[in-house]
């Protein structure tokens, strides 16, 4: 099948993709510049789908990285196409690619810094579970048509969006276009289909510290330190282990005041988990209050902060040292209602030890 965008994997230090297009279009270099594919672990986006038979939402997610090879490090995006993970990865270019072990080039699927006109050939790897549901996004024509649109979605209007026009193999299926804004994404996806259109828009979505639509309210970690030292020289007494002091932060930005409720004391809880997930620590902070009493304490939270303090020693619940590497902790409000709905932050750590 001729291609009129030719992608070729050079390597060059960290396997650095060399990207060559026709004359009608060139790369430019986003060095610098927010990508429009933001890919790191954790990172998630909703969206809300609208068809001719109703509505539904679905859920891209970026998992833990997988190294296809010794210099080709990847990350694992589940959801984006028929719901299937695959591994992609996203150069400084702003270059989008699946990996390929069976071959010496990556699967091309976004050139997103492409200036106005730039076409290229969409190149979608084999099924990873075997299952149908891509097909007619493979092989699809896709050009930048404007890299210009302002773009509203639930999740918020966004500018300098990137606009994909498709054109498939498929008689009356598959995308129709794509809308990409700059550090976000994905933020719309028309589709055909033999029912009629279909419209996916991002409702959410969590980069990092980032989260779409912007809230009334942020919540931060303040830590004291970002690294903790387990003095493990001799003797080790009760004073080796060191002792985690922070704070989560609540602060009200808006003109409307919000309502917190707390049993007892204004308080939150601390995990501190390691790069499997699982708990390695609990704590709690409270803001000295009778944590104890069986009453209600409601905040109103007008212009300005809550602010809950807490201080532990990091160790096992055994007591023990945690061992060296990253950590991340968690810091949740004890409010009542859901979980999900209690404000929450995170940030990491490292422990290091001396002997």
């Amino acid at each position: 099948m001729r291609m009129r965008c030719f992608v070729a994997v050079a390597v060059v230090g960290a396997a650095a993709l060399a990207t060559v297009v026709e004359a009608q279009g060139r790369v430019r270099p986003s060095m610098g510049k927010p990508s429009y594919f933001p890919l790191r672990s954790g990172y998630e986006w909703v969206y809300e789908r609208t068809s001719p038979t109703g509505s539904d939402s679905w859920r891209v997610s970026v998992l833990e990285g997988n190294v296809v090879s010794a210099r080709q490090h990847y990350l694992a995006l589940s959801g984006y196409f028929a719901g299937e993970t695959r591994l992609v990865r996203v150069d400084g270019r702003d270059v989008v690619t699946e990996a390929n072990p069976a071959g010496r080039s990556d699967y091309l699927w976004y050139l997103l810094a492409a200036q106005v006109g730039t076409s290229w050939e969409f190149q979608l790897g084999p099924s990873p579970s075997g299952r149908p549901g891509a097909e007619c996004v493979n092989g699809a024509k896709v050009s930048v048509a404007s890299r210009s649109d302002v773009v509203s979605v639930p999740a918020g209007e966004f500018r300098d969006v990137v606009h994909l026009e498709f054109r498939t193999q498929c008689a009356d299926a598959g995308p129709v276009g794509e809308w990409f804004a700059p550090g976000v994404g994905l933020i719309r996806r028309t589709e055909t289909t033999f029912a009629g259109e279909v419209v996916s828009e991002l409702a959410s979505a969590q980069l990092g510290d980032v989260t779409f639509p912007h809230l009334g309210y942020t919540t931060t970690l303040q830590l004291g330190a970002p690294i903790l030292v387990n003095n493990l020289m001799p003797p080790v007494g009760p004073g080796s282990l060191p002792v985690v002091q922070g704070a989560v932060v609540v602060r009200n930005d808006t003109e409307w005041p919000i309502e917190f409720t707390f049993t007892g004391c204004k308080s939150a809880t601390v995990e501190v988990r390691n790069e499997l997930g699982e708990v390695v620590a609990e704590a709690r902070g409270d803001d000295g209050g009778c944590c104890a009493c069986d009453n209600i304490v409601t905040v109103i939270l007008g212009r300005g902060q809550l602010r809950v303090p807490f201080a532990f020693k990091l160790a096992t619940p055994g007591g023990e040292p945690l061992r060296d590497g990253r950590y991340a902790l968690t810091a949740t409000l004890d409010t009542l209602g859901p979980p999900a709905l209690r404000p929450t932050a995170t940030a990491t750590i490292e422990v290091h030890s001396v002997y």
